[in-house]
């Protein structure tokens, strides 16, 4: 059977809500890379809504809301020009299909990000969803034959730990390790250890 939807690509939450409600289908290779592709994308703009979901007041003169917004796409820029250009270009590991990008994998970082934010800032619960889509990544870009799973295993552990550093809880909003936020109209940098 095969299912041709165009507008998935201009909604992205609704593309997760779509993944994980759908009927199992089975679907050729290059279907199955390309669900993991917009998938891939889809989960830094679903724990967008998420976050804006959870946390937005329009009352909030500080903007306090907004510190997880910031944490979000900085963390996910970083993740990008960290994991993507640096490492790839200087390791050099070879792919299955023989490319020599394989190490680690720029969409499973992609995905696995968005999954570990969610789950640092409101919860394992929450979670869950997020990381079974960013699993499901990993495993269409092996079935791609794209990596090997140590290259998803690489990045979901680089973006948890990126995350541990550049994610507040819910809980102390104003209070990352390593951050940037909004307070009484300014930007803010900061960053502190606990030991």
């Amino acid at each position: 059977m095969k299912i041709i939807i165009s507008s998935f690509r201009q909604s992205p939450l609704f593309s997760l809500l779509f993944f994980l409600y759908q009927p199992v289908v089975i679907a050729s290779e290059s279907a199955t890379e390309k669900r993991g592709d917009w998938m891939s994308y889809s989960l830094l703009w679903a724990a967008t809504v998420h976050t804006l979901y959870n946390e937005y007041d329009w009352d909030d003169e500080e903007m306090g809301w907004a510190n997880g917004l910031v944490q979000l796409h900085a963390g996910s820029l970083l993740t990008k020009s960290f994991i993507v250009t640096t490492m790839k270009e200087n390791i050099k590991a070879t792919r299955p299909d023989g490319d020599d990008k394989s190490f680690p994998s720029a969409h499973a970082a992609r995905a696995f990000y968005p999954a570990w934010y969610i789950h640092k800032r409101y919860g394992f619960l929450q979670s869950v969803p997020y990381l079974a889509v960013a699993t499901y990544v990993g495993y269409t870009r092996v079935h791609s034959k794209r990596h090997y799973w140590g290259d998803i295993a690489a990045s979901a552990g680089l973006t948890y730990v990126l995350n541990h550093y550049l994610t507040s809880s819910v809980d102390e909003p104003n209070q990352p390790q390593i951050g940037v936020g909004f307070d009484k109209g300014d930007v803010w940098f900061n960053v502190s250890f606990k030991w």
